[in-house]
């Protein structure tokens, strides 16, 4: 966020008049900030503050939404049409191509993408780190 604490009269105050959504992604690694936030949202009634975390916040108004594992191809599947179908495939793929257009699911790379799938126990939001992926990824069983 880079603001030591609420009471920064620059974010306090420009958020205070607003009608506006802000988005807060991974503040599981912010949980100091958490009195921050809490006196922002105080001080903010017409903001929206959407956050994700692993962890509960435990402020004023908040709602949890548990995201659930996408399923993910056993490991004894073979079957390309049936690894590709599986929604944990398909999310990752599409994650992939927004990061690679020449990405493309086929019998060479959909093993190694059902693998990394199950290592990431299905959690959608984990496959949102190939938005980071440097290009030069190949995904390839050989």
């Amino acid at each position: 966020m880079g603001v030591t604490g609420a009471s920064s009269p620059t974010l306090r105050d420009a958020l205070a008049s607003r009608h506006q959504l802000v988005v807060l992604d991974n503040f599981e690694h912010l949980l100091s900030a958490v009195p921050t936030v809490a006196e922002l949202v105080a001080r903010a009634p017409n903001v929206t503050f959407l956050v994700t975390s692993r962890a509960v916040l435990h402020l004023y108004g908040e709602h949890q939404f548990e995201v659930a594992p996408l399923p993910a191809p056993d490991d004894r599947e073979t079957d390309f049409e049936a690894m590709a179908a599986s929604p944990a495939v398909s999310l990752f793929s599409q994650r992939a191509r927004a990061v690679d257009q020449s990405f493309r699911l086929d019998a060479r790379n959909v093993g190694v993408v059902a693998e990394i799938c199950r290592r990431l126990d299905g959690l959608p939001w984990r496959s949102n780190s190939l938005q980071r992926a440097p290009p030069s990824w190949h995904l390839s069983d050989s």
